[in-house]
């Protein structure tokens, strides 16, 4: 998992008194799905506006470009 999304979803709570642990892995992959797409829009605004490489963002933050 990435370290960054980790961070998060412990900040969140997901990781609060077993409530990953009690996922199971469809809802694991769903919400690590769910936080790789907020991360890619989030690059892709960034690379509309700032004329970034989202693709390089990507990479930094521990994604593939695809």
């Amino acid at each position: 998992m990435n370290p960054k999304i980790d961070e998060l979803m412990y900040r969140s709570g997901l990781t609060a008194q077993g409530c990953w642990d009690n996922m199971d892995e469809y809802d694991r992959a769903a919400v690590l799905k769910f936080a790789e797409l907020i991360v890619r829009e989030c690059c892709d605004v960034i690379e509309q506006d700032w004329h970034v490489s989202s693709g390089e963002l990507l990479e930094l933050m521990g994604y593939n470009r695809d």
